[in-house]
């Protein structure tokens, strides 16, 4: 059996535009009685509705204020989320609504670009979780990165590895391959040089310019600083955190760029093995020989290997 269409059925019985218009209205716009934030927007058409509540979003939207260093006061002015009205789902909301419902739009909250954490340099991450991070930072050592690579796809980790930007201009498809990997790729600035010793614009400079770099070749950085040295000064966490990074160091440094042998890597990794750790290394050929075996004990005291992001929280926050 075949149906008429509304227009059609309309048009044989002889009914008036305006009969046609508001039949429509009943079948296909927003039920009779619904009000949006005590606004009545029954019948209307989708496209009706979604024009009403475009105008509606300019009185719920607040832009999120940063948390930043106020030198009068010498302190942290902690940050201030912000919001706004999703326009999509209030507007599905609506249409779903029953007869005569009040709906309230929906809302989404917006993350500000820092926060009063950023601060503070870190040195462990979430202790709630049985996570650990191994991060490596790279301004050498590309020979034994590809060994390196394969140890962590062999035991399924993603790790972060914290690239300098000389370096990446020379290695660009060792940048990539990290990337492709499935690890993260964080800031160890665009040269490593001592960043405490720098002034602001020059910090700033060592981080931006860094950032760009691994875009160009592909990446999406994570808002992490590893500064070279693990050199901190207030002056440099304050400039990272303005930038929305945080200032990363570690609970444990395997201080495995003098190379020494594997099982003394190892032994100073596992005095950071504990939730939250954040483990220092290098690609290094001892560091190489000890990583499975430090990933197994980990895993043997029930702690997961993770990116520092994935440690601190943050993954699915940007």
């Amino acid at each position: 059996m075949r149906f008429l269409s509304l227009g059609t059925a309309a048009l044989l019985l002889g009914l008036s535009p305006y009969l046609y218009g508001l039949g429509l209205r009943y079948c296909r716009g927003v039920k009779p009685g619904v009000t949006l934030a005590g606004r009545p927007v029954g019948l209307l058409l989708a496209h009706e509705l979604r024009k009403a509540v475009q105008e509606l979003a300019g009185t719920y939207y607040r832009p999120a204020r940063s948390a930043y260093f106020d030198p009068a006061s010498q302190r942290v002015i902690p940050e201030e989320p912000g919001q706004e009205l999703a326009v999509e789902e209030t507007v599905q909301r609506v249409l779903a609504a029953r007869p005569g419902e009040e709906v309230q739009p929906v809302l989404r909250q917006l993350r500000p670009l820092t926060v009063a954490r950023q601060f503070t340099p870190v040195y462990r991450g979430e202790s709630g979780r049985p996570l650990v991070a191994l991060m490596f930072n790279v301004a050498w050592g590309e020979e034994e990165l590809p060994r390196l690579l394969t140890v962590l796809a062999e035991k399924k980790v993603r790790a972060t590895f914290f690239v300098v930007g000389t370096w990446a201009r020379r290695f660009p498809h060792l940048v990539r391959e990290l990337s492709t990997g499935g690890h993260e790729v964080a800031n160890h600035g665009l040269e490593h040089v001592h960043p405490a010793t720098l002034a602001e614009e020059e910090v700033m400079r060592l981080i931006i310019e860094n950032e760009h770099l691994l875009k160009e070749l592909g990446c999406r950085p994570a808002k992490l600083f590893a500064p070279p040295y693990g050199e901190v000064s207030p002056q440099m966490v304050r400039v990272a955190a303005a930038l929305g990074y945080y200032t990363v160091l570690w609970t444990a440094d395997t201080v495995d760029w003098k190379r020494p042998r594997p099982e003394v890597i190892l032994r100073r990794a596992e005095k950071g093995a504990q939730p939250g750790g954040l483990l220092l290394m290098h690609p290094t050929a001892p560091t190489v020989s000890a990583l499975p075996l430090l990933i197994d004990a980990l895993r043997r005291a029930g702690l997961e290997p993770a990116t520092v992001s994935q440690v601190l929280g943050l993954e699915g926050s940007e």
